[in-house]
């Protein structure tokens, strides 16, 4: 049964990702997710009660694994903070770029529109988790600043891919590449010592 419920929960989340592939986000229904899913409609309303809910958790499914792939890749390559950080945010970034109007619909509809605290609150733990793999150096060596608790360096690179996530998601043009050096060098020289 749950191998099922699994293969089910799948079906929508690949049906509703490759229709924003297709159509605008107004443009999807659940009808059409359903139809494209090949799942019965009931069995759609076990899973959830509307498209945002699929996109919300969608949307947070894809955040959270990308930042976990990021976080390893990052890790397997450099074994300094400063260097993880800055290869964290250029996979970030490389991330997003990838496929530019699938990510900004994503975001858009399922981080940003549909989003509840209840919704978010396990990947958004789960993600901090990960994110505590790139600075595990600096506080092994003593490298991170006395002043700085370990759950607030972990906040605020949490808050700085947000940033990058949301601006990116809500500006046109918005200089993506420039802010995040930006922001990766402002947050080395906050959480290391020099």
């Amino acid at each position: 049964m749950m191998k099922r419920r699994t293969t089910s929960r799948a079906k929508i989340f690949d049906a509703a990702l490759s229709l924003l592939n297709e159509y605008s986000f107004e443009a999807i229904t659940v009808d059409k997710i359903i139809e494209v899913s090949g799942v019965a409609k009931q069995t759609y309303y076990n899973h959830f009660a509307t498209k945002q809910d699929v996109y919300v958790e969608l949307s947070y499914k894809e955040l959270f694994e990308r930042t976990k792939t990021n976080v390893e890749d990052a890790c397997a390559k450099y074994s300094m903070a400063d260097q993880r950080l800055n290869r964290f945010f250029q996979l970030c970034e490389n991330s997003l770029k990838k496929d530019g109007h699938i990510e900004r619909a994503l975001m858009k509809e399922g981080l940003l529109a549909s989003a509840t605290p209840e919704k978010i609150a396990p990947y958004m733990l789960a993600i901090n988790d990960e994110l505590k793999h790139l600075i595990t150096p600096a506080i092994e060596s003593g490298d991170l600043r006395d002043d700085t608790p370990l759950d607030f360096c972990i906040e605020l690179i949490a808050g700085t891919l947000s940033n990058l996530v949301i601006n990116w998601t809500n500006i046109p043009n918005y200089r993506l590449t420039r802010n995040r050096k930006l922001y990766t060098r402002v947050l080395v020289e906050s959480l290391l010592k020099k």
